[in-house]
């Protein structure tokens, strides 16, 4: 369990300065930044900065369905019942919030610069990188050419990685959420100072509870390890592995992926 930043146990208001955009402009429903927590009065100058990722969800922002008909009245979503049912999954998800995934700290509505009203949800800033600039930087290529050692020596690797990321999605399932948006961005592995490396899951944008079918599970798993996929040759073996391979935990049934 990650611990909570001090702020969390203040009463006072806080001040949020924003950083570091990590999804803006229009082609995004929502847009995230990286912002840091302004220090209490009392806290000395060399006292660790502390940071919250907060997510807006900005009606101006949001892309308008192409209004010809009726059918566009069915796909669209109003940006406040978007911001409530993902703050009504965080609340679900308390039980796993600061392990499998992040610390909650709320929704608020604000306005913006330009006076409209939005919705923010204020989350815990996660150290780490996600499974997409893993790849980026560790892993191999697709069209990279190993030696058999190199093949060889890759596979605990995808295995740890394949362990932590189911160890992640069942503590999710095991809330009665599917995630649905499982993808590279929005897997981080998170190494702590102390205790073992994890993988946390984010963005429950397009979440839903309870899970419709036993199926979904399976689909968030199918993706979850299908995000390590660098080679064929890999990608076999983690679909061979077992649950012994993966310290008693259920590998997915593999269709469709």
């Amino acid at each position: 369990m990650r611990r909570l930043p001090s702020f969390a146990f203040s009463h006072d208001i806080q001040t949020l300065t924003l950083e570091k955009a990590l999804q803006a402009g229009a082609q995004w429903q929502s847009q995230v930044w990286v912002a840091s927590v302004a220090q209490s009065p009392g806290a000395s100058n060399d006292a660790r900065r502390e940071h919250v990722v907060v997510k807006f969800l900005q009606p101006s922002m949001l892309c308008i369905p192409h209004t010809g008909g009726d059918a566009w009245m069915a796909d669209y979503v109003p940006p406040r019942t978007m911001a409530l049912s993902e703050d009504c999954i965080y609340r679900t998800l308390r039980p796993v919030r600061g392990s499998a995934v992040p610390h909650y700290f709320g929704l608020h509505q604000v306005q913006m610069p330009n006076r409209e009203h939005a919705w923010m949800l204020v989350l815990e800033h996660i150290e780490g990188i996600t499974i997409d600039e893993w790849r980026r930087s560790k892993a191999h290529r697709q069209d990279a050419t190993l030696s058999d050692a190199e093949f060889v020596a890759w596979i605990p690797i995808l295995k740890d990685l394949s362990t932590m990321i189911l160890r992640c999605l069942a503590a999710v399932h095991a809330q009665n959420v599917f995630h649905k948006d499982i993808r590279r961005a929005n897997l981080i592995i998170h190494r702590p100072s102390s205790g073992p490396t994890q993988v946390v899951v984010i963005d429950f944008g397009f979440a839903v509870t309870p899970i419709p079918t036993p199926d979904d599970v399976d689909t968030d798993k199918n993706k979850g390890l299908s995000t390590l996929r660098c080679c064929r040759g890999h990608y076999i073996c983690i679909k061979a592995f077992t649950a012994d391979d993966l310290q008693g935990l259920t590998p997915p049934h593999w269709y469709g992926y």
